[in-house]
């Protein structure tokens, strides 16, 4: 960081924090009323036209051998009848969960030392077809099975341990003439939380898409942002992302859930929170959510990925060897004064490499209803396909950031 950069973020922590000698009214710069000034161009995700679960049911799955079944138990029951429930799935269509001691299934033989995920989902779909035999709750469309694979046992994918590829997942199985869906949850992903905290957390986001895209291979509900806004993708690293899955990644994903609900638990997308100018992954922190939004933007026909998938989106056109400056505005949902604006290649949070372009900010630092300018200059094209990914980068000092993506049409 520059002298001047640290300067602006030091400027704008003061004033965020409401310990600035200056007032608000006073700082160049500073915030302006009404919050947001303006709504953002952000992505939404689709909905698809598969169903959801109007009325889950979540059937928690245990070992017997596992310290933390209890709790389990308990976290699926409160889940669904919660005010984060509400709040992450209401707006998709999702009503109140049921559990209860009838939906609680304590496997009392000893848990395997190593299974892959495909033999697990085999064991998952003889115990559905065979309820009778199982003692598990019979299979309805709207059955939500939650299965926490203990930390005795080592779950695998093709050989490889499955907390380096998704950790936990949720998707389907034809049992007979359904297609049965299911959450598995790797205990042992749990990176610096405890087993606990990383199962709850894990399990908050598998279960919330498993209602809202129960069916992801025969059915897809809501899944994928519009085509449009294919940044929003290209930031997430994934075309077919869920309402988990573009939430999952920031600093402050993960929370304790009130007394109603008092577990880890993830942060989800919402298209009305976003749309709104306030932040899209809710429930919202305390804090005043704040970003800067392109302005402008462009209808581009590109090329994407390595398959050079064709795609139509916002953005802008810079053909290699030239540049293009665009205009961006700062918006925040309440007062905060200034905050720092940088612009960079790829998602933001990991370093684009190879690198094919350069970038700079206008004035580096703004507020609620200011605006600056990027310029973009194009030094190469991707090795696959056109599309080059910028995220624009909000950022105070002790405050958690925020991104805003643009795509760069690089022909």
């Amino acid at each position: 960081m520059t002298d001047g950069q640290a300067a602006v973020a030091g400027v704008a922590l003061l004033l965020l924090t409401g310990c600035g000698s200056q007032s608000q009214g006073t700082t160049s710069g500073a915030s302006t009323g009404p919050y947001p000034a303006m709504r953002p161009d952000i992505g939404k995700i689709v909905d698809q036209g598969g169903m959801v679960l109007t009325s889950p049911k979540i059937v928690t799955v245990t070992w017997t051998a596992d310290t933390n079944e209890a709790a389990l138990e308990d976290f699926g029951d409160k889940l669904g009848a919660s005010a984060y429930w509400k709040q992450v799935a209401g707006e998709y269509g999702v009503g109140a969960a049921t559990s209860g001691s009838a939906n609680h299934v304590r496997v009392s033989t000893p848990p395997p030392a190593t299974i892959e995920v495909m033999d697990l989902e085999t064991w998952f779909a003889q115990q559905v077809q065979n309820p009778a035999t199982s003692g598990w709750p019979a299979w309805d469309p709207q059955t939500s099975y939650v299965v926490y694979v203990p930390t005795a046992t080592h779950l695998t994918s093709g050989g490889v341990d499955t907390c380096s590829l998704h950790a936990s997942l949720h998707s389907e199985v034809t049992v007979g003439a359904d297609a049965v869906t299911y959450v598995f949850i790797d205990e042992n992903c749990h990176g610096s939380l405890s087993v606990l905290d990383g199962a709850t957390s894990a399990a908050s986001h598998e279960i919330i898409e498993d209602v809202t895209n129960p069916h992801p291979y025969t059915g897809k509900a809501y899944i994928g942002f519009d085509s449009a806004h294919l940044a929003w993708s290209l930031m997430d690293g994934e075309q077919d992302d869920e309402v988990g899955d573009t939430c999952e990644s920031l600093a402050d994903a993960i929370f304790t859930g009130p007394a109603d609900l008092p577990y880890a638990l993830q942060r989800m997308w919402s298209n009305v929170s976003g749309a709104a100018g306030h932040s899209p992954c809710v429930p919202q922190s305390s804090e005043p959510y704040f970003s800067a939004t392109p302005l402008g933007q462009e209808t581009l026909d590109v090329l994407v990925g390595v398959a050079q998938t064709p795609a139509t989106a916002l953005g802008y056109r810079v053909p290699v060897g030239s540049s293009k400056t665009f205009d961006v505005a700062y918006y925040s949902d309440a007062p905060t004064g200034l905050w720092y604006l940088t612009a960079a290649e790829g998602n933001g949070i990991e370093p684009a490499t190879p690198s094919h372009v350069r970038l700079s900010v206008a004035h580096g630092a703004g507020a609620n209803g200011k605006q600056d300018a990027v310029t973009v200059a194009v030094d190469s094209a991707p090795a696959s396909g056109n599309a080059i990914l910028v995220t624009l980068v909000s950022s105070a000092q002790g405050h958690t950031t925020h991104y805003s993506p643009v795509l760069i049409g690089a022909y």
